[in-house]
Formats: C-alpha cells, sequence, structure tokens
C-alpha cells in the first residue's frame, strides 16, 4: 500500500496527467461512492478509503456494509461493471476519510499513458496497489489460507507439477496460463474464451494449476509493455465478484452457525442450572445429569470435573477443526478458553489407595471421556456421560485407560487481595478444617479431665487409701487420654489434608499467574526477588494454616481451662486472668516492636537471594573478568546490614523467652499471697489441697494455651510482610482477560498505523509514530543502527509491551481486543536471546506443538541442520544441555529456527535470528523460508539478508527514515546506503 500522504508512487507522468485532466474532489465519511463507473478511473491523492462489499439495488448501494479493504493514497481503484452476470449485483462501496482528496481520470487518459511507451511505466505501481488489495480483500475472508507448494519469482522459468498451488514470492507477478487450466483461490476456473489468461498473483492469493505447465512470471511493468496489462485486469475483475459473493456466503453461514452455537451453549447452561437444583435431592455423587452425546460428553465431564474442582468451564464459540464446522471443540481449545492448565498423568498400581483430584480420565474400550471423582475414604467413582451412569469399585477401575488428565484451576483474573485468596484456599479443603475445629473441642473438653481427675485423688482417694477408686480413676484417665490422643491425630491427619489440597492448588495457580503475566512485569523485579516473591505467598499459606491450627488448640484448651479455674475459685480466677492478660499485653507489644525489622529483614533478605542467584547464573563472567573479590564484598555488605537487622528483631524475641520463663514462677508467687491474703481476712471458703492443686493444673493448661497463642502471633508477625511482597504478583493483571476476543485463523496481515512507545512515562519515546504495513505472505524486513528501535517493535508486535499511542492491527483487527496468547500461537518467533531449553533436539524443535518426529526432521533440513543432527550418535535424541554448550552459534539459530517453523506459523518473525550462519547455511535458510507461506518480519543487522525483501524500513531513532526494497534503498543514496557502506567497511 501506498507510504505516504502526497502522491507517493505518481511518477512524473501520471502526474503530469493528474495536473492536466483530472477532477480533483474533497470527500468524506458522508459522500460514500460507489465503484461503478468502467469508464472513470479514481486516483487517491490525499486521506484513505474504506471500501465495502454492497448490494447494488437499482443503480444504489443497499444492504448491509462487509469490509473488503483500505485504500492508502497513491493507488488506482477501477470502476466494475455491476450489472454483468458475474457481479451478483454486488459491487464495492468506498467511503472516504476526513479530508481525503480524490482524482476523477477517464479510462481513455489512462490507456492512452499506457500506450505511450516508457511513461506509462508509472502506472505500474499504482496498479499493483489496487491487485494487491483486491488480493488482500479476497483472503481475508478466507482466514488462514492452504500450503502453497511454490513461490514464484520475477526472470526465473518455473515447471509447476499438475494439482499443486503457486504463488507470488514478492510483490506482484503476472502468470500466463491457458483458459480453464487453473483454479483461481481453489474454486474459480479462468474464463474458458481466453486462449492465454494473463492472471496476477500475490503473496496473499494463490492459483491451483490442473496440468503441468512451465510459466514465468512478469512484473506490471512488462505486461504494461506488451500491452496485455488491460485483458490480465478484465480476468481479475472478472473473478472477484463470484469469489467476494462466496465469501459473503460463507461468512452468513459462519454466523448462522455462531448463533447455533451460542442457542447450545445457553441450553448446556440450563441443563447443568437444572441438573445442580436437582444434585440438591441426590444422595449419590451428583454426577447424573442424563445421557450425553459424543460430542457433549467431553464437555459434560469437564463440567462435572469443574463443579468438585472450582472451577468454570468456557466452551469456544467455533469447535472448527480441520475444516469440519460440526467437529466438537477439543481438549486443548476447552482448556485454552477455560483459562485451565492440563497435564498427562499415568494411573499407576494402586493409585485409587491416595488422595487425588478429580481427574478427566479415558475408557479402555472406546476412548471416551470420563469423570475419575474422589470420595472420602472411598475408592473412587467414575462417571459416564455416554451412558449417563456412575460406575463404582473394581467395575469402575477396569474401565480406565492407563492415562489421565489433571486440571490446574487459575486465580481468579482480575486484581487479588487476601481476602479473595483466602477464599481461593479455603473453597479446596474446608471440610478437613471443620474436622480439625470438631477434633480440637473435643480434645479440650477431654483436657478437663486431669485437672480435675487430680483435685478428686488429692482430696478423697489417696487421704481414704481407697485403691478400687485410684484404679478406676487411673483407668478413666488413661482412656480420656487415649481418646485425646485419637482427637489430637484426627485434628493432624485433617489439617495435613487439608495442607496438602490446599497448598499444591494455591502454588499451582500462583505460578500460572505469574506466566499469565505481562512481560512488561518482569522487567520491575530480578529473577531471584521474584522467585522469593512467589514462594512466600505459600509461605503464608502454611504460616495461617499452621498458626490458624494452633491457635484454635489454644483458644479452645483456654477457654475450657479458665472456666475450671472459674469454677474452683472465682477470685483466683480473675486474678490469674489479669495476669495473664497483662503478660500477653507485655509480649503483643515486644510483638509489634519486632515486626518493623521483620520488614526491613524481608526486603535485605530478598535482595540478597537474588544478589546471590545473579552471581551463580554469572559464575563464568565473574571468573573471566577476576571480579570474584569485588562480588564477595557487594555480599558481605548486603548479608552484614540483613544480620544487623535480624539481630535487632532476635533481641525482642530473646526479652519474650525470659518473659515467658518469669510468668510461670511470678503467677505461682501471686497465688500464694491471694491464699496468705484470703486466709488473714477470715475467709471460710479457703480452697482445699485437692481443689488447689486442681486449680494451678488448670492454670498450667491456660498458661500454656495463652503461651501458645502469643507465640502464634508471633509466627504470624513474618505474614504482613511476606504478604507485602507478594502483592505485586497478585494485583497485576494477566494480559489475557475475558474480554479479549479469540483471534481465529490469522491471514498474516501485519500493520502498524502511527505507533509510539516509551519504557517510562517521563522517557525518551523509543519508537515514534511509527507506520509499517506487510501484507499476508509479504516478507518485509526491519533494519537500522543499535538503538533505533527496531527489537522494541517486535516486543510491541508480540505483545509483551503495549504502545502509548496508534495502533497495532492483525487481519484489520486491533491487537489490543485480541487474545495475545492466541495470536503468538499463531506466531514463529526467533528473538536475539532465543536459547534451547535442557533436553533433546527432538523436544526443542517440536516443542508444544505436538509435532511427530518426521516433522522435526522436515524442519531440520529446511534449516540446514539435518545433516549435524545426523552425524550426532543420538540423532534427534541428543541432548542438549543448560546454556547449549554442545552447540555451535551456528546450530542454536538454526534450531531456534527449526522450532518457529516446525508448527506452520501465519507470521514468522525472526530477531537477528542469522547472525551466526555463514554464507552458504544463510543461502540454505534463505531460500527454504522464501518457499514458506507465511508472513515474515525479520529485523537485521547483516543487510544481505534481506536483499529479497517485499519492503525494507530503516529506522533511526524511533523513527521510518526510509522505505523500500533493497535496489530502491540502494538507488536513494541515504541512511541505507549508509549502513551497508559501515558493513562493507
Amino acid at each position: 500500500m501506498g507510504l505516504s500522504s502526497t502522491d507517493p508512487l505518481a511518477g512524473p507522468a501520471l502526474h503530469a496527467l493528474v495536473q492536466a485532466e483530472g477532477r480533483r474532489l474533497t470527500v468524506a465519511g458522508n459522500t460514500p461512492f460507489l465503484l461503478n463507473d468502467t469508464a472513470t478511473v479514481w486516483w487517491l491523492q490525499q486521506g484513505r478509503i474504506e471500501l465495502f462489499l454492497v448490494d447494488i439495488r437499482e443503480g444504489e448501494a443497499g444492504g448491509a456494509r462487509r469490509y473488503f479493504a483500505s485504500v492508502e493514497p497513491g493507488t488506482l481503484l477501477f470502476g466494475l461493471d455491476a450489472s454483468a452476470p458475474e457481479y451478483e449485483n454486488m459491487g464495492l462501496l468506498a467511503v472516504p476519510h476526513v479530508n481525503t482528496e480524490v482524482v476523477g481520470l477517464s479510462m481513455g487518459a489512462v490507456h492512452g499513458l499506457a500506450a505511450s511507451g516508457e511513461a506509462g511505466l508509472d502506472l505500474a505501481a499504482p496498479i499493483d496497489e489496487w491487485i494487491a488489495l483486491i488480493s488482500q480483500g479476497l483472503v481475508g475472508w478466507i482466514g488462514a489460507g492452504p500450503v502453497v507448494h511454490q513461490s514464484l519469482r520475477l526472470g526465473e522459468v518455473a515447471l509447476v507439477d499438475a494439482h499443486r498451488r503457486a504463488s507470488s514470492a514478492t510483490g506482484v507477478q503476472w502468470v500466463g496460463l491457458p483458459g480453464a487450466s487453473a483454479l483461481y483461490f481453489d474454486t474459480q476456473e479462468l474464463p474458458r474464451h481466453e486462449a492465454q489468461c494473463w492472471l496476477p498473483l500475490t503473496p496473499a492469493s494463490w492459483v491451483l494449476i490442473g496440468e503441468a505447465l512451465e510459466v514465468q512470471p512478469l512484473s506490471t511493468a512488462q505486461l504494461i509493455t506488451q500491452g496485455d496489462i488491460w485483458r490480465g485486469l478484465n480476468v481479475l475483475h472478472q473473478l472477484m465478484p463470484p469469489l467476494a459473493g462466496m465469501n459473503v456466503r460463507l461468512a452468513n453461514v459462519d454466523e448462522h452457525n455462531r448463533l447455533r452455537s451460542r442457542a447450545a451453549s445457553a441450553e448446556r447452561e440450563w441443563q447443568q442450572g437444572m441438573g445442580q437444583l436437582r444434585a440438591v435431592l441426590d444422595k449419590g455423587d451428583g454426577a447424573s445429569r442424563g445421557v450425553a452425546s459424543r460430542n457433549q460428553a467431553l464437555v459434560q465431564v469437564l463440567e462435572v470435573i469443574g463443579e468438585r474442582e472450582g472451577f468454570m468451564v468456557s466452551v469456544p464459540s467455533s469447535g472448527r477443526q480441520a475444516g469440519d464446522d460440526n467437529a466438537p471443540p477439543s481438549l486443548s481449545a476447552i482448556v485454552r478458553s477455560s483459562k485451565l492448565r492440563q497435564r498427562r498423568v499415568l494411573l499407576r498400581p494402586d493409585w485409587h489407595k491416595v488422595d487425588t483430584h478429580a481427574m478427566l480420565g479415558y475408557a479402555l474400550d472406546d476412548g471416551r471421556p470420563l469423570a475419575i471423582l474422589p470420595q472420602s475414604g472411598k475408592p473412587p467413582v467414575v462417571y459416564d456421560p455416554a451412558s449417563g451412569i456412575t460406575v463404582t469399585g473394581r467395575d469402575a477401575l477396569a474401565m480406565l485407560d492407563i492415562e489421565a488428565v489433571s486440571f490446574t484451576a487459575p486465580l481468579p483474573p482480575h486484581s487479588i487481595d487476601w481476602r479473595s485468596l483466602g477464599r481461593f484456599t479455603l473453597s479446596r479443603g474446608w471440610r478437613d478444617l471443620l474436622v480439625l475445629l470438631l477434633s480440637t473441642l473435643c480434645g479440650g473438653l477431654l483436657g478437663m479431665a486431669v485437672p480435675v481427675a487430680s483435685g478428686y485423688l488429692i482430696d478423697t482417694v489417696i487421704p481414704g487409701h481407697d485403691r478400687n477408686h485410684l484404679v478406676q480413676v487411673g483407668i478413666i484417665v488413661a482412656v480420656l487420654g487415649v481418646s485425646g490422643f485419637v482427637m489430637s491425630y484426627v485434628g493432624v491427619i485433617a489439617f495435613n489434608r487439608f495442607e496438602g489440597k490446599a497448598g499444591s492448588a494455591l502454588q499451582a495457580a500462583i505460578i500460572d499467574r505469574l506466566l499469565r503475566l505481562p512481560a512488561g512485569f518482569f522487567r520491575d523485579f530480578t529473577a531471584g526477588d521474584l522467585a522469593l516473591r512467589a514462594s512466600a505467598i505459600t509461605h503464608v499459606m502454611r504460616l495461617l494454616t499452621g498458626t490458624a491450627a494452633s491457635a484454635i488448640m489454644g483458644a479452645m484448651f483456654a477457654v475450657f481451662s479458665f472456666t475450671l479455674m472459674l469454677w474452683y475459685d472465682w477470685r483466683m480466677g480473675l486474678w490469674a486472668g489479669l495476669a495473664t492478660l497483662i503478660y500477653a499485653g507485655a509480649t503483643v507489644v515486644l510483638i509489634v516492636l519486632q515486626l518493623s525489622f521483620e520488614r526491613q529483614l524481608a526486603q535485605r533478605s530478598g535482595e540478597l537471594q537474588s544478589m546471590m542467584l545473579q552471581f551463580i547464573s554469572g559464575i563464568a563472567k565473574l571468573r573471566q573478568s577476576a571480579s570474584e573479590d569485588r562480588a564477595f564484598t557487594r555480599w558481605a555488605r548486603r548479608f552484614s546490614s540483613a544480620e544487623r537487622i535480624r539481630a535487632s528483631a532476635s533481641s525482642y524475641q530473646n526479652i519474650q523467652i525470659a518473659l515467658n520463663a518469669f510468668f510461670g514462677l511470678a503467677a505461682l508467687f501471686l497465688f500464694f499471697m491471694l491464699l496468705g491474703k484470703f486466709r488473714e481476712t477470715d475467709e471460710v471458703s479457703m480452697l482445699g489441697v485437692g481443689a488447689f492443686a486442681a486449680f494451678l493444673a488448670a492454670f498450667n493448661n491456660f498458661r500454656g494455651s495463652i503461651t501458645q497463642l502469643t507465640q502464634t502471633l508471633g509466627s504470624l508477625l513474618a505474614v504482613p510482610p511476606l504478604l507485602s511482597r507478594a502483592m505485586p504478583i497478585l494485583q497485576a493483571m494477566p494480559e489475557v482477560s475475558d474480554d479479549k476476543a479469540d483471534p481465529g485463523l490469522l491471514s498474516g496481515a501485519v500493520e502498524f498505523s502511527h505507533v509510539s512507545f516509551r519504557y517510562h512515562p517521563d522517557g525518551p519515546w523509543v519508537v515514534d509514530d511509527v507506520s509499517i504495513a506487510a501484507r499476508s505472505g509479504e516478507f518485509i524486513a526491519i533494519v537500522g543502527g543499535s538503538g533505533s528501535g527496531k527489537s522494541t517493535l517486535i516486543r510491541l508486535l508480540l505483545g509483551f509491551e503495549a504502545q502509548e499511542s496508534g495502533a497495532i492491527m492483525l487481519d484489520g483487527k486491533g491487537m489490543n481486543d485480541l487474545d495475545v496468547q492466541a495470536v503468538r500461537r499463531q506466531m514463529g518467533v526467533v528473538l536475539q536471546n532465543s536459547s534451547p531449553m535442557p533436553g533433546s533436539i527432538l523436544e526443542n524443535i517440536v516443542g508444544i506443538t505436538n509435532g511427530t518426529q518426521e516433522e522435526a526432521w522436515q524442519a531440520a533440513r529446511k534449516v540446514g541442520l539435518a545433516e549435524d543432527i545426523e552425524a550426532m550418535p543420538m540423532g534427534m535424541h541428543t541432548m542438549v544441555t543448560e546454556g547449549a554448550g554442545s552447540l555451535s552459534g551456528g546450530q542454536m539459530q538454526r534450531l531456534m529456527i527449526a522450532r518457529a517453523i516446525v508448527g506452520d506459523p501465519r507470521i514468522l518473525v525472526l530477531d537477528e535470528a542469522t547472525s551466526a550462519l555463514d554464507n552458504r547455511t544463510q543461502s540454505v535458510v534463505t531460500e527454504s523460508l522464501d518457499r514458506l507461506s507465511v508472513t515474515r518480519i525479520v529485523v537485521a543487522h547483516r543487510l544481505s539478508t534481506v536483499t529479497r525483501a517485499n519492503r525494507i524500513y530503516v529506522m533511526d531513532a524511533g523513527c521510518v527514515v526510509e522505505v523500500g526494497n533493497y535496489d530502491e534503498l540502494m538507488r536513494k543514496n541515504g541512511h541505507f546506503v549508509r549502513l551497508s557502506a559501515a558493513q562493507l567497511v
């Protein structure tokens, strides 16, 4: 498309024609016009025009407007005869933007210019723009195109085999084909009355060859010279309407299917709600939902599992797979739509004897989906939606395949506070906490037996030498002690179950949250510091649950013990409570004083651990620069500072320990003083020896419980600093929220429209008003010096950063409105700092695509790596270690490129991805990439790698300063030439 705002593609002859015979008009959105006059050609002088497909009714545009393409300045717009049969009463409506200027030219004048020799070549570029936008408009409806087998190049004779697709490698190319011998876009036959049809191809369009033939593409300028340009345009104009009409009809079918899917989803949700209401009266496991069809079985199983595990299942609106509109959504599609994580597990022998989560299983006989539902204290049951029944016992275990799928529920997709975190944790183990509470209550009641028995023995049994009563009391106390042990054991088991369920779910959710955060979040934290912040959340959960269990036990024992003291002597009980309250208050004061030091210590510990991680990961660099002493000095400075803070905090803790020891003796002294005071005042209700002994036993229990509570408060001292450090992770918003749209299958069209970006609000512009466009299948290169903003553009395209102004469009859709993770899944990316992961070469190439070994070999051959792999002893299974020390720089880069292309991406992004390749390997990789039907966006410092690019954007100081192909830029003698000369020097 055009690149500037005023006569960007007008040569002198065309400019003169526009000035001499043009009819200039200033138009806007309220003055749309039809392109239905074949005698007039419109030249877009300034502004922008949006083209829409519309129905033509009595010469007027009617019906809905369907977006077709955008027109940039410098394009010729030709009139189409909507009355011709092939147009099916369909035409193009031009809707201008504000302050758009168009110039009307007669078709006769344009024909005359084309026939005037060399001057007529000025029409080539504007005609190319018209052809490119028509091709882009047609393919935009199709989405992802099929595999193109051969890319044609100007000046090269190519033999295209029968039933193979051919397309243009770069720019617009014309191929001469016998009439009715090929299918344009796989559907439209060429006109039969033409002995030879000249058909324009772009990287976005293709033709399916019926019989093998040789073709030699021509440029638009060559076709103008030999006088066949108008015949060729007529062929394109005849083929476009039926294709556009078919696309409209298919779009209507897609919309109908979408509405049907939406209605089916609403019906499914209604059925789910009714099933939940029925489950209120259901005495079974609540899984029964009736018989499900094969297409619904997977969704129903996941909904049952979601009810158990606390997540909602979201079914994608379109389950289209492999061209089958009626295909049910796949597991991976549902998992992505529901924001879940999945992992495959093996059901080893005796797996059912341990606690498990609800899982997705598969039937051993036909592989149908099943829900594996754990039962408390019982073997799990299996719910089969195909039959609508629940199977238990050995029959359930026998029907399962050895492989199952476990799911991880995410945290809510919004900013999270500690209350939300608590609800997430408690929802996964509240029953176990209830068991803990009840067992602790029973244990507290049983704990009252020892003081009561002590008083009874001293007052009654021992003075009376009653051995029978002594044995009876001993047996009762022993039984109660065993019962207390059992209650304590049950409580510990319940607490461990809760910690196992909630702890694993929370830690997995935190890691999932980290993986979903935008890349800009990680710029503010070092790796070590962030690792400590992530683990702090689990640490906080363990502290809270552990101290909660201790606090519950301590509080129960304290209440029962204090009640017993009041029963023996309410006056001494109140004095004991007052003394304990003073002790607890002093302890709280010491804890509050300690808190400020604990906050500082948490901050220093994070910085120290982060520094240690950086030192360990960079030990080779430290040794290379002989910087070990300086590194040790920096560590010692941080470590000593942390230790001083730790010592200050420990001093308050030491005072607490001394206070605890002193309180026991002081309380005993107080009780003796009270007894003496009561005797001096002739109190008649003096405690007996047995009652006093029982009182002291109850007080010891009470003091121990209060001490446990204060120690619990001391443990909670670490929670506020840890929680404050973890809050940035919880409060950061994931980069994909529920309101982001699925991009669908991308065609590969990319556009940066006046994009500006800076890393800090008050910092300099790193990218300043940059506009770049890449049509589907084009090869776009971005070059420039260091710091010119090239790599930042790639980060913006990948969604690692968000532009401050302007828009990034994919297939005409704003990237800010799309699910960026779904976009990345259709991209192949190699960044400057990309490196292999530890594992085999096969695992590094296929990655998460679930590709086969044969696909990995094909990708390796395309990048010239197959011979190197074959020379390795273990071939594809050769292990790559951390840092890829066993591979050369060139091998590592080719491995990264193979990984990027193995999944057949729609957009291939290469950021300095071939800098370490020699010339021969570079040629192999370039030729292989040229044959791919993919949009390529390449950031290169080595200019020899971009000679075949459709357009090269030269950047300097964050701005695009030059645009053109290699030859055009070399003729300009500007920035690009200076960059080239610097490399030659």
